[in-house]
Order: structure tokens, then C-alpha cells, then sequence
């Protein structure tokens, strides 16, 4: 253990070691760079923001440190949106310590909201070098970008009538995004999503649609995605799922009729070799149909004395690299 009064007044007795910078400003764009350098490494922290705010804090010490503290380089910020339409931009770079390389975030929202924080830990026996960040929309959109010096991770994502909300963790060795989302209303809502995973010279593609073409009955839907990158492997997964909810009736067909209404699904993935750029296969439709899309027939309930009824539809698919997957004998469709 340290001592923080001792540590306090070993601080105080240098000059331009605590840093702190805060940004925050509407309707236009503000960037700050910061470097921190030692013996043990350095760190640069660049930052650009459109409507959000921004703060950050630095500790900079000799190699040696000051009197047991775990570090000697210590940077820490953090920010969120100050409008339901923002971006923000954040590059970290890390040389020398335990952990080194880079860290990059870029998220652009329109009718929603995001937060996010990063931390970098030089000199330290168990160095904690992130950045952690949060999105949500409701009825809108996300264009977001997630790397480090091996990995990427990308996402466009587009709600009508529905919601969807995200977490992510990079770090130097991992990029990592866990998001979902789900219909506010049963009528009139659908989503679209593109994702693109790349790493291990290798570049996925998964391509999610689903909208309902009836204003007078639908259904209520939900959906899933992850990426998760690290230098050796990668995985990613999307689901989308209707559900019946005892308010409805859900068929598989192609034609609607009267008093009908019509929900289309599709998936696609493409994966390429980064090194050429060629695809490695065929570009696999879920489900393998013509139009490359499931057609969901809803029917409304008319009497109340109908027995109770909970259905689903679900699509789903996923990939793992390096590692092969027969895609023949994989579920794709449940």
C-alpha cells in the first residue's frame, strides 16, 4: 500500500504533472491532441467531437514513479452526446509498457445518444489500457467504427419504428460489440444492418433486413449482433426474431391476402481474403431462397375466444475464422 498524503505532496512539488482538458460545443466540430512521454513509453490521445462533451485527465511521472504509485503514466477521459444527433472521433495510441499499440473509435448517431471512456496505464503490473462505449437509437441511425492495430469492426445500422442500443470494449489486442434492438410498435417497423468484421486476413460481411409492408396488422421483432475480433480469431453473429404475441398469427407464404399483412427477412454474408480482396465463397443468403428473403404472413386475432398463441419466427447466422464451418450442415433457419 501507498500513501496518499505522501503522494499529494510528492504531486504538488511537480509542476505540470496533472493535465486536465474539457471540450464541449454545439453545431460545430472541436479536436485536442494530447502526448504523454517517459522512459517506460508514451501515449497520444486525439479527439474530435461534434455536439458532445468531453473531459480528460493525465498523470505524468518519472519511470521510476513517486512513492509506490502503480504507474507512471496515467490518462483517463470520458464524454457523451449533448444532442440526439453528435459524433465523436477518438484515436489513442500506446508505445512501450505491457500493452502497447492502438485504439480507435468513430460513432455518428442521428435521433440518438452515446457515452464512452478510456483508460491507459503505463508502468503498471497489471495495466488496464481501454476504451469502452455505449450508442442507442430510436427511430435512426448508427455509422460506427471500432479497430486496434490488428482488428475492425463496423457497423451502419438503421431503426424505423424501433430501437437499438450497443456496448463495446477495445482494448490493444481485442475489439468486442454486443448490440440489439426491437420493434416500439407491431405495425410499420423494420430495421436494416450491416456489419464487417476483419482480422486474421480475413474480412466477413453480414447484411440484415426486415420491414413490414402492411400499415393495417403486424408483428412485434427483436434482433441481435456481436463481433469479436482479437489478432488469432474472429466471430460474429446476427439474429432477427418475430413474434406473435398473442396478438397475431404468423405463417410462412409468399402472397398476402385481404386482411393480411406481410413481414419480409433476409440475411447475407460475404467473406473476403484482406490480402486480395477476392471472396472466399459465395455470398450465402439466409434463408436460400430466390429473392433471398422470408416472407412472414400475419393474420390478426378476430376473436377473443381464440386459444392463446405465442409463435416465433427466427433467422440466424453466424461465422468463426480461421476456423471452417460447413455451412451446409450449420442451422441457420429455426
Amino acid at each position: 500500500m501507498f500513501d496518499d498524503s505522501s503522494n499529494l505532496k510528492s504531486l504538488s512539488l511537480l509542476g505540470g504533472i496533472i493535465l486536465l482538458l474539457t471540450a464541449s460545443i454545439a453545431y460545430a466540430d472541436v479536436s485536442c491532441s494530447i502526448t504523454l512521454s517517459n522512459s517506460d513509453g508514451s501515449t497520444t490521445d486525439a479527439v474530435t467531437i461534434s455536439d458532445a462533451y468531453f473531459s480528460s485527465g493525465s498523470i505524468l511521472l518519472p519511470s521510476e514513479g513517486i512513492n509506490g504509485l502503480p504507474y507512471s503514466i496515467l490518462s483517463t477521459g470520458s464524454g457523451t452526446s449533448t444532442s440526439s444527433s453528435g459524433k465523436f472521433s477518438e484515436s489513442v495510441t500506446v508505445s512501450g509498457g505491457q500493452k502497447p499499440g492502438n485504439m480507435d473509435a468513430n460513432v455518428d448517431i442521428r435521433n440518438g445518444a452515446f457515452s464512452w471512456s478510456k483508460k491507459v496505464n503505463i508502468g503498471s503490473i497489471s495495466p488496464d489500457t481501454s476504451m469502452k462505449i455505449k450508442t442507442m437509437i430510436s427511430d435512426g441511425i448508427l455509422e460506427s467504427s471500432y479497430s486496434n492495430s490488428f482488428s475492425m469492426a463496423t457497423k451502419e445500422i438503421n431503426t424505423e419504428r424501433s430501437k437499438y442500443s450497443d456496448k463495446t470494449t477495445i482494448t490493444p489486442q481485442l475489439v468486442d460489440t454486443i448490440g440489439g434492438g426491437a420493434s416500439k410498435e407491431d405495425i410499420g417497423n423494420g430495421f436494416s444492418s450491416h456489419l464487417e468484421g476483419e482480422t486474421a486476413d480475413r474480412r466477413s460481411v453480414m447484411d440484415t433486413l426486415l420491414f413490414e409492408r402492411s400499415e393495417e396488422v403486424g408483428a412485434a421483432n427483436n434482433w441481435k449482433d456481436q463481433i469479436h475480433l482479437n489478432p488469432e480469431n474472429g466471430f460474429m453473429m446476427q439474429s432477427a426474431t418475430i413474434m406473435s404475441e398473442n396478438k397475431c398469427r404468423l405463417s410462412d407464404d409468399q402472397l398476402g391476402t385481404d386482411g393480411q399483412g406481410q413481414i419480409l427477412v433476409g440475411m447475407k454474408f460475404t467473406p473476403y481474403d484482406i490480402n486480395t480482396m477476392n471472396q472466399l465463397f459465395e455470398t450465402q443468403f439466409v434463408p436460400a431462397t430466390d429473392s433471398g428473403f422470408r416472407v412472414i404472413l400475419v393474420r390478426p386475432r378476430v376473436d377473443e375466444n381464440e386459444p392463446s398463441y405465442y409463435d416465433f419466427k427466427t433467422l440466424r447466422m453466424f461465422s468463426k475464422w480461421p476456423i471452417a464451418i460447413d455451412l451446409e450442415n450449420e442451422e441457420q433457419n429455426v
